[in-house]
């Protein structure tokens, strides 16, 4: 089925498919050519350091932090938006919007991982238009970290303890029960879930330096076989 456009001014709303792509295919060439041009019509260089920054503002937030929103739009939001508002694109049904309209709950609707893989291929492409980092730019002269780990209050180093919980969530916006559910109020449920002990991190950082300096420590977590 063909998506339609979304316009709903009470929510200031008004997005469709075309300006997604639209928008889509103006940083995608911005990436290509390495420019992006501002509101006020001026070159804005996406250099290797800087680059990445530029794309997040135009691609994450919009707003007065992008370059120029009016031209790039704010494809990321609005495309949840678009997708979150298609069973009421135009309000007739006074249907509140679905789980990809909210941050808090669009990771229960399968298409958010499609579309976040959509939003990561963008920075994937200008990724790709970079030259290799050098060895200099990888390492750190005179900075070592020795030793990384996590403590749990009361356990051997790095041990992680998970155990099961109950929470309570209101589901009245995911769940249509009646007429009265759909148009406000709560509707709560209880259910178990996994959850963890709080633990530390634990990295020691050398400087053999002459001076002190500041950084950033990125930590990703992922599962391991």
């Amino acid at each position: 089925t063909r998506m339609m456009a979304i316009n709903r001014p009470i929510e200031n709303l008004v997005v469709s498919p075309n300006q997604i792509r639209q928008w889509n295919d103006r940083i995608a060439e911005a990436i290509d050519t390495g420019i992006i041009m501002t509101s006020t019509n001026e070159r804005l260089v996406l250099t290797e350091e800087r680059g990445i920054d530029i794309l997040g503002d135009i691609v994450e937030n919009g707003g007065a932090v992008a370059p120029n929103e009016r031209f790039y739009g704010n494809m990321h939001i609005l495309g949840h938006s678009l997708i979150g508002f298609a069973h009421d694109p135009e309000n007739r049904h006074r249907e509140s919007s679905g789980v990809m309209a909210d941050p808090g709950t669009s990771m229960r609707d399968p298409v958010f991982y499609r579309w976040h893989k959509f939003v990561d291929d963008i920075f994937t492409r200008y990724k790709v238009s970079l030259q290799p980092y050098t060895q200099e730019q990888l390492s750190w002269q005179g900075i070592q970290v020795t030793s990384v780990g996590v403590q749990t209050p009361n356990e051997r180093p790095n041990i992680l303890v998970t155990h099961w919980t109950q929470s309570d969530a209101d589901v009245g916006r995911g769940f249509d029960f009646g007429r009265n559910a759909a148009t406000g109020g709560a509707i709560w449920v209880r259910f178990t879930h996994l959850n963890h002990r709080r633990f530390t991190y634990q990295i020691n950082v050398t400087n053999s330096g002459q001076q002190a300096v500041s950084g950033t420590v990125r930590i990703f977590m992922a599962p391991r076989n």
